[in-house]
């Protein structure tokens, strides 16, 4: 069964019905180029684009801005530019607010961690198009999370610039380790295991010898 749109109304009929007596003679080929089209219109509404990534562990971190209705600071709603990263050690966290649990694990052993502030920069970055949660009720969750956090900056991403300039995972949770000269140290997107949480903190150690 089908829909088809009859004088403009829509209603439920067989296939068949929908088709004149031409096309009624070939019902097979007609079938396949329906399934065809309808496989074309699945891909074309909820397929995800995939971008390639552009960071890269060693070298540096593509530089960008956001303001206005692309995005910036949830402090303030001031432009946010990429280069404010410098001067110090970063830890960023890029996620889909619908993936927000998904490093609880990770997320908790970094605050174990206890890194200095002063050494070590918290970014929380929001990917706004990935949730279908309204940005009004999304901006006004974030701006209390970030006066209860202090310590972490928050940062609006309302065009996934991060997904298409960076080439992080879309709809998921990503954590990308910066030095204070913006090199990448360590990139990783979707769940962190405990091994996988291990390394991240182990190269943050690493490469600042006040942490070790």
């Amino acid at each position: 069964y089908n829909t088809c749109n009859l004088r403009g109304g829509t209603d439920i009929i067989p296939i068949s019905g929908c088709l004149s007596t031409k096309t009624q003679a070939q019902p097979k080929v007609v079938i396949i180029m329906l399934k065809l089209i309808a496989l074309m219109i699945s891909f074309s509404f909820f397929s995800t684009p995939i971008y390639a990534s552009q960071v890269k562990v060693g070298e540096p971190a593509p530089s960008f801005s956001l303001s206005g209705d692309k995005g910036g600071y949830v402090k303030d709603g001031s432009e946010f530019k990429t280069d404010h990263f410098k001067g110090k050690m970063q830890i960023i966290w890029y996620v889909d607010p619908d993936e927000r649990d998904l490093n609880e694990y990770a997320v908790e052993e970094l605050r174990k961690a206890n890194f200095p502030k002063e050494i070590v920069g918290s970014v929380a970055i929001i990917n706004f198009d990935a949730t279908m949660i309204p940005n009004f009720i999304l901006s006004g969750l974030i701006e209390d999370s970030q006066k209860k956090n202090k310590n972490t900056v928050y940062i609006k991403d309302l065009e996934k610039a991060f997904v298409k300039k960076w080439g992080l995972k879309d709809d998921s949770s990503n954590v990308v380790v910066l030095t204070k000269d913006m090199r990448v140290l360590y990139w990783f997107g979707g769940k962190l295991n405990e091994t996988e949480t291990k390394k991240m903190l182990s190269v943050v150690r690493q490469h600042n010898t006040k942490l070790k």
